[in-house]
């Protein structure tokens, strides 16, 4: 498998199973996008960019782009979240 966000002009290739990271910092939100597209259904993506088998072609995903607080305010509730289920 390889992990492509197209859009950031990164890819990294991946094995299941095993975790694999890696950083980079977008420079426009996806909301600035859409803005500067002029396209409010713009939306960035993940693919799989390896030919890996039956399912290849359905290895997509979107992947929206926030401002720092927003991510904080979010990682925080799910936080909450999980914590009043257990």
């Amino acid at each position: 498998h390889s992990a492509y966000l197209p859009h950031f002009r990164v890819q990294m290739n991946c094995v299941p199973g095993l975790s694999t990271q890696f950083a980079f910092t977008p420079t426009m939100t996806t909301k600035e996008y859409q803005d500067y597209l002029q396209d409010t259904t713009f939306t960035y993506i993940l693919l799989c960019n390896k030919i890996c088998g039956n399912s290849h072609y359905n290895m997509y995903m979107e992947v929206e782009v926030v401002e720092e607080e927003e991510y904080d305010t979010w990682i925080k509730n799910k936080y909450l979240e999980q914590k009043n289920k257990n």
